[in-house]
C-alpha cells in the first residue's frame, strides 16, 4: 500500500509538472527581460525598482488586487522604455508592499502616463492569454478569464484614450496558432509578437508628455520592438527544446516526426546570435531621456538567457543524437519482429489469391473482352483483330498442330467465315453448341453468330 501511494503521488506530480509546463511554454513573454540590478550602479538600480514596484501599485488601483499577481519583467522594462521617452520625470511616492507590509518602498506614482500603460497593456495581454487557454481546453482557467474580462475591456478603453491601440494582442493567440499550423519558420512565427511590441512602440511618441522624436528615433523605437519580438520567441523556442517535446507541444526546432530537427536547432540558434548582435546595435542608436542603464540591464538579462538557451539546446540535441544511436538496433529489432508477424498473413492472403486464380476458368477473361470487341465491331481480318484475338488463335493452332485434329476450325481467316463468330477454340465436340455448327463436331459457343462452310 505505501508502494502504491508512492506511485499515486509520482504519477500526480508528473502530470502536474507536464501541466504547468504546458502552461508556461504557451506564453512567448514570461520574464524574458529580467535585468542583473546587482551590476547597475545605485541610483540606476532605484529607478528600476521605483518603476517596478509602481507598476504593481497601477495593477492594483487600477483593476484590483488580484491583477497584482500579474507583474512580470517584460512589462516592467515597457514601463520603464515609456518613462525613459518622456520630457519630466514622473512623481514618486511611496506604499506599503503586500508581501512586507512593515516595509515603506519608493514607487513612480500609479497615475503616471508610463505606469497606466504599463497596468493596462498587462492586463489586455493576460486577458488574450487567458481566453487562450480556455480555448485549448484547460479549464482551470475559465473563473480568471470570467474576472479579466470586464478589465480588459477597461485597460482597452484607457489605452484608446491615452492614443495607444493595442487590439493586435486579442488576436495574438489566435494568429500564433493559425502560423504553426503551416509554418515552421522561426521569424513568421515570431511575427505575431513583434507586431504587438511595434504597436505599443509606435504608439508611445504619441504618449502626453513624450520626447519630441524625429523619423530616425522612432524607426529605432520599432525596430527595437521587432528585435526583441524575435529574440523572445528564439529563447523560448530553445529554452523549452526539452519540454516540448516530452509534452508533444509545438516548437519550430520539433520536426513533423515528434523528433528534433538538428538543422532547425542550427538554425534557431544563428538567428538568435544574429538578432542579440542587431539588439546591441539599435540600442545604441537610442536616444533616451533617462533610464537608459536599467534598459540596457534588461537587454543584457536577455542576452545572457538566450545564451543558457544556445548551450541548453545544443547540449540536448547531442543527447538526441546519443539517444537515438542507441536506440537504432532496438527500432530494426522491432522493424523486423513486426515483419515476421505480418509474414505468415501475406502468404495466406497470397495463397488465397492464388486459389482465386486456378478456380477461374483460363477462357471467361479473354471470352468477355472479346465478346465485347466482336460487339462494337471488328477493325477487318487481316491484322486488325483484337490483341487477346491473336494471342487465342496463336495458342489454337498450336493445340491443333499438336494434336492433329483437323475438325475444328475456329480460325476465322482460315475457315473463310463472313463474321468473326469463332473466338475460342471449345472443348465440346458434340456438336450440341448453342451457338452455330461451324466445323463438323467442332462448336463455337458465341451466342448469336454466322455459319461457317469450310
Amino acid at each position: 500500500e505505501r508502494k502504491a501511494s508512492r506511485l499515486r503521488r509520482v504519477s500526480n506530480y508528473g502530470l502536474l509538472r507536464i501541466q504547468l509546463q504546458r502552461v508556461r511554454t504557451s506564453s512567448p513573454m514570461f520574464g524574458t527581460l529580467r535585468p542583473t540590478l546587482c551590476k547597475l550602479p545605485r541610483e540606476d538600480r532605484k529607478a528600476y525598482r521605483r518603476a517596478y514596484c509602481g507598476t504593481c501599485k497601477a495593477l492594483g488601483d487600477g483593476y484590483g488586487q488580484l491583477a497584482r499577481p500579474l507583474l512580470s519583467y517584460d512589462i516592467v522594462f515597457l514601463a520603464a522604455l515609456v518613462e525613459a521617452t518622456r520630457s519630466e520625470e514622473s512623481e514618486t511616492s511611496s506604499c506599503r508592499c503586500p508581501l512586507l507590509p512593515v516595509l515603506q518602498k519608493d514607487i513612480v506614482s500609479p497615475q503616471s502616463t508610463s505606469m497606466k500603460v504599463a497596468a493596462a497593456i498587462q492586463v489586455v495581454l493576460a486577458s488574450a492569454w487567458f481566453d487562450d487557454q480556455v480555448q485549448d481546453g484547460n479549464p482551470l482557467f475559465r473563473p480568471a478569464r470570467a474576472l479579466a474580462r470586464g478589465k480588459a475591456e477597461k485597460a482597452q478603453a484607457e489605452l484608446l484614450a491615452l492614443g495607444m491601440d493595442l487590439r493586435a494582442a486579442r488576436d495574438l493567440g489566435r494568429r500564433q496558432a493559425e502560423l504553426e499550423l503551416r509554418s515552421r519558420d522561426l521569424r513568421e512565427l515570431a511575427a505575431p509578437t513583434s507586431d504587438v511590441l511595434k504597436s505599443v512602440t509606435k504608439s508611445i511618441p504619441n504618449l502626453p508628455g513624450s520626447i519630441d522624436m524625429d523619423s530616425n528615433a522612432r524607426d529605432n523605437l520599432n525596430a527595437l520592438a521587432g528585435t526583441l519580438g524575435l529574440a523572445i520567441y528564439a529563447v523560448d523556442a530553445l529554452e523549452d527544446l526539452q519540454g516540448d517535446v516530452e509534452c508533444g507541444q509545438f516548437n519550430p526546432c520539433i520536426g513533423s516526426n515528434g523528433a528534433v530537427d538538428a538543422s532547425a536547432v542550427r538554425t534557431a540558434s544563428a538567428t538568435l546570435r544574429e538578432t542579440l548582435e542587431v539588439l546591441e546595435e539599435v540600442l545604441g542608436r537610442l536616444s533616451l531621456a533617462r533610464g537608459e542603464a536599467g534598459i540596457r540591464a534588461a537587454a543584457q538579462g536577455l542576452q545572457r538567457r538566450a545564451r543558457r538557451a544556445i548551450s541548453a539546446a545544443e547540449e540536448h540535441l547531442e543527447q538526441w543524437k546519443t539517444l537515438r544511436h542507441r536506440l537504432a538496433p532496438i527500432r530494426w529489432a522491432q522493424l523486423l519482429w513486426t515483419s515476421l508477424l505480418w509474414l505468415p498473413l501475406w502468404f495466406v492472403a497470397r495463397g488465397k489469391h492464388a486459389i482465386r486464380r486456378i478456380r477461374r476458368p483460363a477462357h471467361s477473361a479473354s471470352c468477355q473482352v472479346n465478346h465485347a470487341y466482336v460487339a462494337h465491331g471488328s477493325p477487318g481480318l487481316g491484322g486488325g483483330s483484337h490483341p487477346t484475338m491473336q494471342a487465342a488463335r496463336a495458342r489454337r493452332k498450336k493445340k491443333r498442330k499438336d494434336s492433329d485434329k483437323a475438325d475444328c476450325c475456329c480460325d476465322c481467316a482460315d475457315c473463310g467465315c463472313d463474321c468473326c463468330c469463332c473466338l475460342t477454340c471449345c472443348a465440346d465436340s458434340d456438336g450440341g453448341g448453342d451457338g452455330c455448327d461451324c466445323c463438323g463436331d467442332g462448336c463455337c459457343d458465341c451466342g448469336d453468330c454466322c455459319s461457317c462452310d469450310c
